[in-house]
């Protein structure tokens, strides 16, 4: 775990900030070498069994940073994307156009005091639900979310909250591209 520090100059804000950065081995194979032996719910050797106990496992990881961050009754937020995704199921090391693989889950939790805060920044969250990003413009909204403006054009169309934030319409992997089907 990394905890890194900013200070913040908001109106109702004016106080040290503190980021803290838990990193996870998360999904990736060999899958049951990455959760711990005795948080396993699923019992037997398949791979997807193994798969199944990562994913419960990351679970209980997000539930317990939110627990810990409502016990601190102040403004928080937790964000949770992954690196990249696994897939179990898949014939060979990985397969590149397997949506599994670059399609991911963003979690975004507001405590209640940061919404009472911050009302205007989960606004531009709830209003993004549905913008697809790429791992690269995902910085402008988190530093957005996290009030530190003047960064990574935070305030710009580069960031996903702002209204005229433009998603990108193809992925290119490997050679391979596909639009957006949304």
């Amino acid at each position: 775990m990394m905890t890194l520090c900013f200070r913040i100059s908001k109106r109702r804000c004016r106080r040290l900030l503190r980021v803290i950065y838990l990193h996870q081995q998360g999904s990736h194979y060999p899958f049951s070498n990455v959760y711990p032996a005795n948080r396993a719910v699923f019992g037997s050797s398949r791979t997807i069994d193994h798969y199944d106990n990562t994913v419960r496992f990351t679970d209980d990881v997000i539930r317990e940073v939110v627990t810990s961050l409502k016990a601190l009754r102040r403004p928080a937020m937790m964000f949770y994307v992954s690196d990249h995704g696994d897939t179990p199921r898949a014939k060979g090391w990985r397969c590149f156009d397997d949506r599994d693989l670059w399609e991911l889950p963003m979690i975004v939790w507001f405590s209640e005091e940061y919404k009472v805060a911050f009302p205007d920044t989960v606004a531009a969250v709830k209003n993004s639900v549905a913008v697809p990003l790429q791992s690269d413009q995902v910085l402008p909204g988190l530093l957005t979310m996290m009030q530190i403006e003047g960064w990574a054009d935070s305030s710009s169309e580069k960031c996903f909250l702002n209204p005229s934030f433009k998603p990108r319409t193809q992925r290119l992997i490997k050679n391979w591209s596909e639009s957006y089907k949304r």
